[in-house]
């Protein structure tokens, strides 16, 4: 038996009322909908109809918009609602076919044995009543607040609610501990960056190529202040100054290894004006716009150093 209201009496309220106190989640498993679902597609379709609960009629793809919700979980909030008599449908749009394409239309109703069926929190919503052959709702566990780590990376106190073990702890050996009776190889002294004492390195150094680009130096801007006196202006030379362009002999440049000519050439031109460019770009002139910058600077080294002995 359902309740529903005379001509034009208003049952709005009291069907709200009747909504937020029962237990309407149903399903199982990962199918499971939840009560605040169904409670939330009832209050956004009721809102579509009269006063007294008639002619409520959204459409499922407007409802669907409005709950923020698939079109299928709010068909199956519907039904839900039917089966247990709080929507009573008046009218099928399903049966008008699809040139139709109208909504269906439900009447709010209230029946009487609801708090039979479903879970219902009591009048004043303090206390759920869970009637006798109902199957109460599932309780979610707690979420266990755990402690954030500490910015040092070490690992945060554990949970109030799990045991502290505070035996002793044997200490973790080494990653890269030798397994008994065998020792790490040892490089022989000639390795690169080997010492002649080193007995526990594996890995030979990484070579270091020289790059085209020259390295920061602490040579201080012209006028600046250095150690609370102004530093003397060294002008570059001027183009005048520069011997006219032409090619060094191949001998000069293979004099030294070529990373150690470079280093020998950066630690030089570094010490000039403008860190030597005016040499460098005398260097381009002669060798070409495309040649390497370890050869530019090696070749700048080796013209300025010849004009320094001439």
């Amino acid at each position: 038996m359902t309740v529903v209201a005379a001509a034009g009496e208003p049952i709005f309220w009291e069907w709200v009322r009747i909504l937020r106190r029962a237990e309407l989640g149903f399903g199982e498993g990962k199918k499971r909908i939840g009560s605040n679902i169904v409670q939330h597609v009832g209050m956004m379709a009721c809102t579509y109809g009269n006063p007294d609960g008639s002619r409520i009629r959204p459409g499922l793809k407007r409802l669907s918009r409005v709950c923020r919700l698939d079109q299928e979980t709010v068909r199956r909030c519907l039904g839900r609602l039917r089966d247990l008599g709080l929507f009573r449908r008046t009218f099928e749009g399903s049966k008008t076919g699809r040139a139709g394409g109208k909504s269906d239309e439900y009447q709010l109703e209230i029946p009487e044995d609801l708090a039979e069926r479903v879970a219902m929190l009591d009048p004043d919503e303090h206390e759920l009543i869970v009637p006798e052959g109902v199957e109460p709702p599932p309780v979610r566990a707690p979420r266990t607040k755990r402690t954030a780590a500490p910015a040092d990376g070490s690992p945060g106190a554990a949970p109030a609610d799990e045991p502290v073990d505070n035996s002793p702890q044997e200490p973790p050996a080494a990653a890269d501990a030798a397994p008994p009776g065998e020792e790490h190889p040892v490089l022989p002294p000639e390795t690169p960056g080997a010492a002649p004492d080193n007995t526990r390195c594996s890995t030979a150094p990484p070579t270091h190529a020289p790059t085209n680009h020259l390295p920061a130096h602490n040579v201080p801007p012209y006028g600046a202040e250095v150690e609370g006196e102004t530093a003397g202006r060294r002008e570059p030379p001027a183009e005048s100054d520069l011997p006219p362009p032409r090619v060094l002999p191949q001998s000069a440049m293979r004099e030294f290894d070529p990373a150690e000519a470079y280093a020998a050439a950066i630690a030089e031109l570094s010490r000039l004006p403008e860190f030597g460019h005016a040499w460098v770009d005398l260097a381009r002139r002669e060798l070409g716009e495309h040649t390497a910058r370890r050869d530019l600077v090696i070749h700048a080294h080796a013209l300025y150093a010849e004009r320094r002995s001439a």
